[in-house]
């Protein structure tokens, strides 16, 4: 199994057989103020070869400012195919989809981790900014 893109974006959801991503790859979002705590949108996409699938695979996600304290949880990833519609060696592609609560403790450069086994399958970074309208409480991202 391996990570073949991971991304934050404004809105992640996984629907059907594909991901649906709205404002995915910012440079940075904005926020109100620092300390700050919101939802992080975050896909990522699988690839199983055939003679993975119907595995599990036991992988840990952390939300960290670069260089600081980070927030974890572990995922199983499970790989299955969902229809009997299928090609000799063709490898599945898996859609995940979390929305972890992230901290943010001043502006600066954050990520999203995935490791297995202690080995990193994928990293996703982006920027946090101050927003110049203070009242807005939406995180909100550009780039």
């Amino acid at each position: 199994m391996k990570i073949i893109t991971a991304c934050v974006a404004n809105h992640v959801e996984a629907l059907g057989v594909g991901l649906y991503l709205q404002g995915a790859f910012p440079q940075f979002f904005y926020v109100p103020s620092v300390p700050h705590s919101s939802q992080v949108h975050f896909a990522f996409v699988a690839e199983f070869e055939p003679g993975e699938i119907g595995e599990a695979f036991p992988v840990l996600i952390e939300t960290r400012q670069t260089g600081h304290e980070t927030t974890a949880w572990q995922e199983l990833i499970l790989s299955r195919r969902e229809t009997e519609f299928d090609f000799d060696g063709f490898p599945l592609y898996g859609h995940y989809v979390e929305h972890p609560e992230a901290h943010f403790s001043d502006e600066g450069a954050y990520e999203v981790v995935i490791t297995m086994e202690g080995k990193q399958l994928a990293i996703a970074r982006y920027g946090i900014r101050l927003a110049d309208r203070p009242n807005d409480d939406e995180i909100v991202g550009e780039g």
